[in-house]
């Protein structure tokens, strides 16, 4: 890295020079969440990808960091501005005058008034530039022998383009300047560009380049402590060289790997690495397994691991497949360590013990946050968080593990709440529309799902999120109540800007059944409850899953949780067959139980069967008119036209009725003339 005059960036060129690694990018479309209901044993046995960068700070060694001397910042103004206005004061310059040439400021002609270091970094840089190397060292040379006083701003800089010059001649030297800035630093020679960090990532490159690999890790995983983000990257690619490419089968020699294995902290590193497969961004190998045998091969003696390390490697282990040495790791590990717990817990899960499992991965949740946010830890008071993608937080996909745990243990309210408290609405809705009895939700609901006050909705509030999916779980029952025909306990659940439209509904349906109004005015309130329902048929009584899909506005169909556990008679089964061997996997679970609880719930066997229920009432409220009237006429080719596109079968009956009621209303002619229903706005 370069001071800005000459790179144009700050220290984050030190090692990125070295290890550019390009930003993922994100595909397009609807970023559905993982539904842990439809994960298979193998599926919901995987553990959670860690942060690279989290593990890397648990693993960083209690050393003091490297002083940094800054001035203090003032605005909006540079480090390197409030700098050099420090200098201009000191040199003299009042205030406003300090300001003007502040203004402009230029690194390659710095004001004359600023002090001789500023004059010859500049001259130095110059002739670095046009390729003059000799002379720029004489320049900065000449910085250097200024009295330490006389140099407070320009002496890291000097000593750093120093390092940068002789690293193509003299890589001893160079690595010497590099040793000096960091001291410099140490002794309080301001470092506003970061060079103290980054010196560190250039000496690694010259070990890295003499063959010296333990030594590089180490500078590296200095320059991380340091706070340098281009470390992570540069640890995460000379890692990838020790232990790859795949067509590699030993890419670093014994001896060196065995020096790596033997250094504690480097031990850490490489933890971290496999813990992390690989970092963001980096392909994983495809014979990540074989390398990490060659890794555990290389320790002095897995009996000298201390139990922190026994901990970590259980989880890289299982990462990378390799079932006898997690067991044998985990069994080495503190008995409460989270991440051996999860470990056994996934052992237990492949070997059919369920009750083990969910034993030990209750003792890891102990472990874990209740935060929703991307802060989620795996260990208790650590910072770490997955590298956000697909996966969910290791937080929220222990409790998914754990809801599914518990549903095949038949605990229904527990498996709910569960998904409910880290947000995994998907499975939440499926247990209350499909597995829960309507008694049993609504006594669920009663008890932990209150509705929500005005102080309680304030976004601010930590706990918002988890009482929204409470609010949803609400409308689900509220839905599923009218679709049982309880109108009036239903109403309770409803929220605020559903209950309008519900309480038009039903109020026009009730219109509509009473003896004592004319038939036309009922007709007209139960045409109108028909589109009331037409348009708002989803947030009335839709289905949170399938087959109405309310979780996404109806938009999308996924995920199919019944078809998939259960199966039903409209839709195939998902899972895996002998016939269909493309197929997904049985997901994890499925007990006599819950099938004979999700066959028993009175269940919509049609998408947009709401729509259908508009017509028929439609249909109902010609009843009440009479033949050739232009109302009944249109109430039967509208309600006809809900269904056509979807059921055409369905809206045979409005076409035929409407020919054969209103042949003398002009959309009854039109119909039997195209013989089949007027498309009209």
């Amino acid at each position: 890295m370069f001071p800005r005059f000459l790179s144009g960036g700050s220290a984050l060129i030190a090692t990125a020079a070295l290890f550019l690694v390009p930003s993922g990018s994100r595909a397009c479309g609807p970023d559905f969440p993982n539904c842990y209901l439809t994960e298979s044993v193998d599926e919901l046995a995987r553990l959670p990808t860690l942060s690279f960068a989290a593990e890397l700070s648990r693993a960083l060694p209690p050393i003091p960091p490297i002083a940094r001397h800054s001035p203090p910042d003032i605005g909006a103004e540079s480090s390197e501005l409030v700098e050099v206005r420090s200098a201009l004061l000191a040199a003299g310059l009042t205030p406003e005058k300090a300001s003007r040439e502040i203004a402009c400021y230029s690194r390659q002609t710095p004001p004359s008034a600023l002090p001789a270091e500023f004059q010859l970094y500049a001259r130095g840089a110059a002739r670095w530039h046009e390729g003059n190397k000799e002379d720029a060292l004489l320049d900065w040379r000449e910085l250097l022998a200024l009295p330490p006083a006389q140099r407070r701003h320009r002496t890291t800089w000097a000593l750093y383009m120093t390092a940068r010059v002789l690293m193509d001649t003299d890589d001893r030297a160079a690595t010497e300047k590099f040793e000096k800035v960091r001291s410099a630093v140490r002794d309080g020679f301001t470092d506003t560009e970061g060079l103290a960090a980054a010196s560190l990532g250039w000496e690694a490159r010259i070990k890295l380049r003499c063959g010296d690999i333990a030594t590089a890790l180490s500078l590296y995983f200095r320059q991380f402590a340091e706070g340098d983000p281009t470390a992570e990257a540069s640890l995460q690619l000379v890692l990838a060289r020790v232990f790859g490419p795949d067509d590699e089968a030993d890419p670093v020699g014994a001896a060196e790997l065995k020096k790596i294995a033997s250094d504690a902290v480097l031990r850490n590193v490489v933890t971290a690495w496999f813990s992390a497969r690989g970092g963001p961004h980096a392909p994983w190998s495809a014979h990540a397994a074989i390398h990490f045998q060659r890794w555990i091969a290389a320790l002095p003696d897995d009996r000298s691991l201390y139990p922190a390390e026994a901990d970590r490697w259980a989880w890289a282990a299982y990462q990378n497949g390799l079932w006898e040495d997690a067991a044998r790791f985990a069994r080495r590990a503190p008995a409460d360590a989270p991440a051996s717990e999860w470990v056994r817990a996934m052992l237990e899960l492949r070997n059919g013990n369920t009750a083990g499992a969910a034993d030990h991965l209750a003792r890891a949740a102990r472990a874990f946050p209740t935060d929703h946010g991307f802060t989620s830890s795996l260990f208790e008071k650590e910072p770490a968080m997955l590298e956000y993608g697909p996966e969910d937080s290791p937080a929220g996909q222990l409790a998914g593990i754990r809801g599914a745990l518990a549903l095949q243990r038949e605990q229904y309210a527990e498996a709910l709440r569960l998904f409910l408290d880290e947000g995994h609405w998907s499975d939440a809705a499926y247990i209350a529309e499909q597995v829960l009895s309507l008694k049993e939700l609504t006594d669920f609901v009663q008890r932990e799902a209150p509705a929500m006050t005005a102080k309680s909705a304030e976004p601010s509030d930590p706990a918002a999120s988890e009482r929204s999916v409470r609010q949803q779980l609400r409308h689900l029952l509220a839905r599923r109540l009218v679709r049982h025909g309880d109108f009036k306990q239903a109403r309770e659940f409803f929220p605020d800007d559903v209950l309008g439209f519900f309480d038009h509904y039903v109020a026009a349906l009730t219109q509509g059944e009473r003896t004592d109004v004319p038939p036309r005015s009922r007709a007209g309130a139960l045409w109108e409850a028909a589109q009331i329902l037409r348009e708002h048929g989803l947030e009335i009584q839709g289905t949170e899953l399938e087959p109405d899909y309310n979780i996404w506005g109806g938009s999308f169909e996924w995920p199919d949780v019944r078809a998939l556990r259960v199966g039903t008679s409209h839709y195939e089964f998902l899972y895996e067959t002998e016939d269909s061997p493309r197929g997904r996997s049985r997901p994890f679970g499925v007990s006599e139980a819950e099938t004979n609880r999700v066959w028993r719930v009175s269940w919509p066997s049609r998408r947009y069967h709401y729509r259908q229920r508009a017509a028929e009432i439609a249909l109902l409220a010609t009843t009440l008119l009479p033949d050739n009237d232009p109302l009944t006429a249109t109430i039967l080719n509208t309600a006809g036209n809900w269904l056509a596109a979807r059921y055409p079968d369905d809206a045979e009956i409005y076409y035929k009725t409407l020919v054969f009621r209103c042949p003398k209303t002009e959309l009854g002619r039109k119909a039997a003339e195209r013989h089949w229903l007027v498309k009209v706005d």
